[in-house]
């Protein structure tokens, strides 16, 4: 099943942008953070104040810079490949809608086990369809929970409707 861009990322709204900005403020430390686009699995690319595009992986707590601007972001996704393999998830995203899970206007995937536990795994059965604002805030302070447990620490979390 093919899947377009539509079907992997979108465009936050400015609502949504701020939030996601204001609450991962504590990860990427940065005031000048813009969020522009989400990927439907819970990441965010956003622009600093030089233009240069970060790539905050919401599910894995981490951030990073991915551009030296929008304008070579926007070719690297173009051009495809290994980078949009892994932060868009085409084929992840393809299987999920096999499995009857399409996120509609205002939602995104949400891992069930997320990335940085070693019982997270990468299929259909690990994702629930949520609001868009749920992930990208719940995701956020899920990771913030768990700050400063060590490394091998057994942890339990239930997502509740």
């Amino acid at each position: 099943m093919a899947v377009g861009w539509r079907d992997i990322a979108f465009q936050p709204g400015k609502a949504l942008a701020g939030a996601i900005a204001d609450r991962w403020l504590w990860l990427t430390k940065r005031g000048d953070l813009e969020p522009f686009l989400c990927s439907m699995l819970g990441d965010v690319f956003a622009a600093d104040g030089d233009g240069q595009v970060h790539w905050l992986c919401c599910s894995a707590a981490d951030v990073r810079q991915v551009a030296a601007s929008r304008a070579a972001f926007d070719a690297i996704c173009a051009r495809g490949g290994d980078e949009v393999d892994e932060w868009f998830g085409p084929k992840l995203i393809a299987r999920l809608h096999a499995a009857g899970k399409i996120a509609g206007p205002g939602e995104a995937y949400m891992f069930l086990t997320l990335p940085t536990f070693a019982e997270c795994r990468f299929e259909p059965e690990n994702f629930k369809v949520m609001s868009a604002n749920d992930v990208f805030i719940g995701l956020a302070e899920i990771h913030q929970l768990y700050l400063g447990i060590p490394d091998g620490t057994k942890v339990r979390h239930r997502i509740v409707d």
